[in-house]
C-alpha cells in the first residue's frame, strides 16, 4: 500500500502548525531554500501564528515570512515569462545566509535574537 504524497507547499502548513519549537528552525530552513509554486499566503499565515505561540523573536519570524512573500512576488512577476533559477538560490546566497544565521532566542517577550 502506498501513501498519497502531496507537494511541499500543501503539507508544510500542517507541519508548521504542529511543529515543536526546535522543528520550527528546520522548517525555516526549508522555507527559505525551497521553491514553492503555490500556497504562499497560507504558509505565511501559519508561520506567523505559530511563531507568535512560542514567542519567537518577531524579527526572525517576520524575516522568514518576507522571504516566502518575496518568492510569491517573483512567481507572479514571472508567470508569463519563466526564468531559470540561478545557482545560489532565488533569494541570493547572502540574503538566505543572513536569515539562517538569525536564530531565535527564547526570551519572554520574543524581541531578541542572536547571530551565530
Amino acid at each position: 500500500m502506498s501513501m498519497a504524497r502531496r507537494p511541499f507547499n500543501e503539507t508544510v502548513v500542517g507541519m508548521i502548525q504542529s511543529a515543536s519549537t526546535s522543528d520550527l528552525e528546520l522548517i525555516a530552513s526549508f522555507l527559505v531554500n525551497t521553491i514553492m509554486e503555490k500556497n504562499h499566503d497560507a504558509i505565511v499565515e501559519a508561520w506567523r501564528v505559530r511563531g507568535a505561540q512560542d514567542k519567537y523573536a518577531r524579527e526572525w519570524v517576520e524575516h522568514v515570512a518576507q522571504i516566502v512573500l518575496r518568492y510569491k512576488a517573483e512567481i507572479e512577476a514571472t508567470a508569463n515569462h519563466p526564468q531559470p533559477v540561478v545557482s545560489g538560490g532565488r533569494a541570493g546566497a547572502a540574503f538566505v545566509n543572513d536569515v539562517i544565521m538569525l536564530i531565535p532566542f527564547g526570551d519572554e517577550d520574543g524581541d531578541d535574537f542572536v547571530r551565530q
